[in-house]
């Protein structure tokens, strides 16, 4: 409970300093349907700055945290790694430091440093998983309707919607969240750049 606790302080403090141009609804002050989604965000995730920045409109953040959730949390028959590569792959694609600075992390405590390697790389032969390889392939052909690869998935049926509600949320947003979204100080200092992909996807 302590450690809930100081998670939820430090998270909360720090969501609002990473957001521009709008201004999130912070969780002492939400009221109505923007206080019950909170909720259930802080349930089955945590009240991050990607779900935050929708909260000063309560329809549009409960259309967001729906698909976000029901791809992502809510089945959980897909390895956590496998959304995590799919996540980090479709946002480097939509150059978005803040989400593969994130995704990136999670794969590193997932230990799945390789596949960080080869997204910063450019290498996929990096990944000595091989299923876990052609769905980062699928992933980075999502941009591309003509590619061979999305006519014939690396995944089955019951791994789809998880994979493909995956990679639709992070197309969606993608834009959205490189705009509004700012590297926190320590992720800006942080004393290994060379395992943050974003370094490597950064525009500019």
């Amino acid at each position: 409970m302590t450690m809930d606790f100081l998670e939820n302080v430090i998270v909360d403090d720090m969501t609002p300093k990473q957001v521009r141009y709008v201004t999130p609804v912070t969780a002492r002050n939400a009221t109505g349907q923007t206080r019950e989604i909170y909720r259930q965000i802080r349930r089955d995730f945590q009240l991050v700055p990607p779900l935050t920045l929708f909260s000063p409109s309560p329809t549009l953040l409960a259309r967001v945290w729906s698909i976000w959730r029901e791809s992502q949390f809510a089945l959980g028959k897909v390895d956590r790694a496998v959304t995590e590569a799919v996540s980090a792959a479709i946002s480097g694609l939509n150059t978005c430091p803040y989400c593969v600075d994130a995704h990136s992390g999670m794969l590193h405590a997932l230990a799945e440093n390789k596949v960080v390697t080869a997204l910063r790389r450019n290498n996929n032969n990096l990944i000595r998983n091989d299923t876990l390889r052609r769905i980062v392939e699928w992933a980075q052909a999502t941009r591309n309707p003509g590619a061979e690869i999305l006519s014939s998935p690396p995944f089955n049926r019951e791994a789809a919607p998880e994979i493909i509600g995956t990679a639709i949320v992070y197309h969606l947003h993608g834009e959205h969240l490189s705009c509004a979204l700012t590297l926190t100080r320590t992720e800006q200092l942080a004393p290994h750049p060379e395992n943050r992909i974003a370094d490597f996807w950064r525009p500019g």
